[in-house]
């Protein structure tokens, strides 16, 4: 992978869980998945957080490609994202302009996210 391919501001790989709570990230760039924060394996809680004008730079439609604000893949833990905001996130020719969310066996669940 090289640098900024996924995640430009948090990549997890693993089984492990990434809490994120009162954050903002804006302007990030990644060039196939999670433009701000992509999880590979893992699960994620977002609360409380904004997410502006992050985008993906590259068009992929590869498995794991997508999410111009946020990217979970492959996951078997829960992913959560709770109270928060996205706007003007982008991927282009791709998956999910805001969030892309596949192959997950926990649950997942969206709540009041605008």
């Amino acid at each position: 992978i090289e640098p900024n391919d996924k995640g430009a501001a948090i990549l997890s790989y693993g089984e492990s869980n990434v809490n994120v709570t009162n954050s903002i990230f804006s302007n990030n760039q990644a060039n196939f998945s999670g433009g701000a924060i992509a999880i590979l394996e893992g699960g994620i809680e977002v609360d409380s957080c904004t997410f502006n004008n992050n985008s993906l730079t590259l068009e992929s439609l590869g498995t794991d490609s997508g999410g111009g604000a946020i990217s979970v893949v492959l996951s078997t833990n829960n992913v959560d994202i709770k109270t928060s905001t996205f706007s003007n996130n982008s991927a282009t020719n791709t998956y999910g302009g805001a969030i892309t969310i596949s192959t997950v066996s926990g649950s997942v669940n969206i709540i009041n996210a605008t």
